[in-house]
């Protein structure tokens, strides 16, 4: 004779539990559409697999090091010259 132990019956808690995960993962989705320049609108075109393919491929979501914003150099005098110059 086998033991045997039923789960725990609660589905209000289970089910809220995986709600919390599913909207962390929709945020998260959402927030990573956002750093890619990408509206809601262009987001609802993809499918979950061709958003993560296309955030690996053409985004820099996943490089932690080149997320980070450059410095823009500030215009002289000398270079508004050259420019019009």
């Amino acid at each position: 004779m086998g033991f045997f132990v039923e789960p725990e019956q609660n589905p209000q808690n289970q089910q809220s539990d995986y709600e919390s995960i599913d909207k962390d993962i929709e945020f998260t989705i959402m927030a990573m559409a956002k750093r890619e320049h990408l509206s809601f609108e262009e987001l609802n075109l993809f499918r979950l697999k061709d958003f993560f393919k296309f955030s690996r491929e053409y985004g820099d979501t996943f490089d932690i090091k080149k997320n980070k914003k450059k410095a823009r150099k500030r215009a002289t005098q000398a270079d508004i010259d050259k420019f019009y110059g």
